[in-house]
C-alpha cells in the first residue's frame, strides 16, 4: 500500500474541509495479499479535515499501468431559515433569549414569527485529475498532479517509462543483448534465447524462441542449443622439471625434463673434483670456516653459529654485561655464597627476617582515665607486629630471641582538674617470669602545672629470649587533681605509642 499525504488549502491559504473521492479507471488485482484482492471501479471517499488528508492508503498502480481518478470536493455548512408554512425566509432575523430565531431586527411579542433552522452542506468541486499511484511507501498528494496523465492506460512521462524498464531485471538483461552467461547448465532452470551455459566441458547458447527447461545441451539437440566452444581432446604430458632425488624419483611415472637430466649428468661428471670438499654427513673443516650470513638474533635452530653471533647473543664469563631482564635460579635463604641473588631471593630474605628481627609499633586512639599510682595503658591499635609478640591490653612485649632492642614510648596527658600534677614517670619494667630484671625510665615530670603534657623517650635494652617488657605509667596526684591519657584529637593520632625493634650490628 502507498500512503498519500498532504494538505489542501484555498486560494488565501486557509485549510479546506471536505472529501477526497478516489475511483479506479480500470479493475486492479493486488497480488501482494493472500488470496489476491480484486479492486473494482467503485469510488471511495476519504475525509479532509482542516485541509489534512488522513488515512489515504491505496494499492500502488504504477507497476500495473492503471490510473486513479482523484476528485477534491470542498464542503461548507450554511444555515437556511423557514417560516412555519415551509416558506424559505431570507429577511432580517434575531436570536431571542430563548435560543430561537425570530423575524425582524428586534423581537416583538405577538409580531415576530419563530423561524425554523436547517443546516445545509454546500459541496463545491475544486480539483479533479487522473494519476497512477507510485510504488513507494509514501507520496505527497501534490506530486501526483503534474504527471499529466489523462487516461487509464500506461504512464506517459519519460521518467515513469524509464522506471518501469529499470525495475524489470529480465527486461534490462534482454536489452543488453546476448550471449548472456548463466554459468553451469541446470535442468530445472528456464532458459531463453541468447542465454549461454557450460556443460560437459563445452559452452552452448540457447537459440529457441520459446523459454524452456529440461532441454540438455548436445550436438543433436539443435532445436534449443548451438555450441559456442567445444571441449578439445586431451593433450600430451610435459616433463617434470624436478631436481634429482633418489627417494623422490623412485617409482615415479612422469618424464623428467632435459634440464633435470642434465643436472644429474653434470653432478656425476664432477665427482672427481670433490676431493677438496667436506661431505654432508660428519664433515671435518680446516682453516678458518666462514659463513656468508649471520643467524638472526634469538635463533635457536640447528644452523651453524658464528663467533660473531655467539658474541652478540651471550655474555662473557669475565665481567659480563647483561641487557633486558636476565633471570637466575633463586638460591636457598641459607646460602650466603657469592652466587647471584635474584630480586625474589632479596624479597624472601627480608620477608623471612620478621622472625629474626622482631618489630612492633602500637598506639592509642582512645582516652584513658589515670589514677594515683601505677597505670597500665591499654593500646587499642597496632601498626605492625612481626611476631605477634606484643599484647596491647597489658602493654607487654615478649622477646622471641635474646638480643638488644631499642624501645620508644610516648604518653600524652591532660590535667582535667586541680592545679598541678605532682609527679609522673614513663618506665619499662623487664621481667623474666615473675622476676623483675630491671626498670628503665624514659621520661619524668615533677610539679607540672600546664593542662597538657607529652612525655616520651627511648632506650636500648638487652633482653633474653622469652623475657617480657611492660610499659608502665606512674602518676602522683593531690589537691583534687585528676588526669587522663588523651588521644582523641581531630586529625591527630599516635600521640601515645609504644614500639620496639631488634638492633642490628
Amino acid at each position: 500500500m502507498t500512503q498519500i499525504v498532504g494538505k489542501i488549502v484555498d486560494s488565501a491559504g486557509f485549510p479546506v474541509t471536505g472529501e477526497l473521492i478516489v475511483t479506479l479507471d480500470s479493475p486492479l488485482i493486488d497480488t501482494s495479499t493472500n488470496p489476491d484482492e480484486l479492486h473494482v471501479l467503485l469510488p471511495h471517499t476519504f475525509t479532509i479535515t482542516s485541509g489534512v488528508l488522513t488515512g489515504v492508503d491505496l494499492v500502488e498502480s504504477q507497476t500495473r499501468n492503471i490510473t486513479y481518478q482523484f476528485s477534491v470536493v470542498a464542503i461548507a455548512s450554511e444555515d437556511a431559515y423557514y417560516l412555519s408554512d415551509g416558506t424559505e425566509y431570507d429577511g432580517p432575523r434575531i436570536l431571542h433569549t430563548d435560543s430561537n430565531w425570530y423575524t425582524g431586527t428586534f423581537y416583538e411579542a405577538g409580531q415576530s414569527q419563530r423561524l425554523g433552522v436547517v443546516s445545509l452542506d454546500i459541496r463545491t468541486p475544486v480539483l479533479e485529475f487522473r494519476a497512477v499511484v507510485p510504488n513507494v511507501a509514501s507520496v505527497e498528494f501534490a506530486s501526483l498532479i503534474p504527471t499529466g496523465v489523462s487516461r487509464d492506460t500506461l504512464p506517459t512521462t519519460v521518467r515513469q517509462v524509464a522506471e518501469l524498464i529499470a525495475s524489470d531485471a529480465d527486461y534490462v538483461e534482454s536489452l543488453r543483448g546476448g550471449p548472456r552467461f548463466k554459468g553451469e547448465y541446470n535442468a530445472s532452470t528456464y532458459y531463453q534465447r541468447d542465454d549461454a551455459v557450460t556443460y560437459a566441458g563445452s559452452s552452448w547458447v540457447y537459440i529457441n524462441a520459446d523459454p524452456a527447461n529440461g532441454q540438455t545441451p548436445s550436438l543433436i539437440n539443435t532445436a534449443y542449443w548451438q555450441i559456442l566452444a567445444e571441449k578439445g581432446e586431451p593433450g600430451g604430458t610435459g616433463g617434470q622439471d624436478t631436481p634429482y632425488d633418489a627417494t623422490g624419483w623412485n617409482g615415479a611415472t612422469w618424464a623428467p625434463t632435459a634440464n633435470a637430466v642434465r643436472d644429474v649428468i653434470e653432478t656425476l661428471a664432477k665427482l672427481t673434483d670433490l676431493t677438496g670438499f667436506a661431505p654432508i654427513n660428519n664433515p671435518t673443516f680446516t682453516g678458518n670456516v666462514n659463513r656468508s650470513t649471520i643467524p638472526t638474533f634469538g635463533d635457536r635452530t640447528s644452523q651453524l653459529a658464528t663467533t660473531q653471533w655467539v658474541g652478540n647473543e651471550f655474555a662473557t664469563l669475565a665481567s659480563p654485561t647483561f641487557t633486558g631482564n636476565p633471570a637466575a635460579p633463586t638460591q636457598a635463604l641459607s646460602d650466603y655464597s657469592n652466587k647471584l641473588a635474584t630480586t625474589k631471593f632479596v624479597q624472601d630474605y627480608f620477608n623471612n627476617q620478621g622472625g629474626n628481627n622482631p618489630l612492633f609499633i602500637a598506639y592509642k586512639t582512645n582516652d584513658q582515665s589515670l589514677s594515683n599510682g601505677t597505670n597500665i595503658l591499654n593500646f587499642n591499635a597496632e601498626q605492625v607486629d612481626t611476631n605477634a609478640a606484643f599484647v596491647p591490653s597489658t602493654a607487654t612485649f615478649t622477646s622471641p630471641i635474646s638480643d638488644w632492642y631499642e624501645f620508644s614510648a610516648s604518653v600524652y596527658l591532660e590535667r582535667t582538674a586541680g592545679t598541678q600534677i605532682d609527679a609522673a614517670a614513663v618506665d619499662i619494667h623487664v621481667f623474666s617470669g615473675a622476676t623483675l630484671l630491671g626498670i628503665y625510665r624514659l621520661d619524668v615530670a615533677v610539679n607540672y602545672t600546664q593542662q597538657f603534657l607529652q612525655m616520651k623517650g627511648s632506650c636500648p635494652i638487652f633482653m633474653i629470649a622469652s623475657s617480657t617488657a611492660q610499659l608502665r605509667f606512674d602518676i602522683t596526684l593531690s589537691g583534687g587533681a585528676t588526669a587522663q591519657n588523651r588521644n582523641t584529637f581531630t586529625n591527630y593520632f599516635g600521640l601515645t605509642y609504644f614500639s620496639a625493634k631488634k638492633l642490628i650490628f
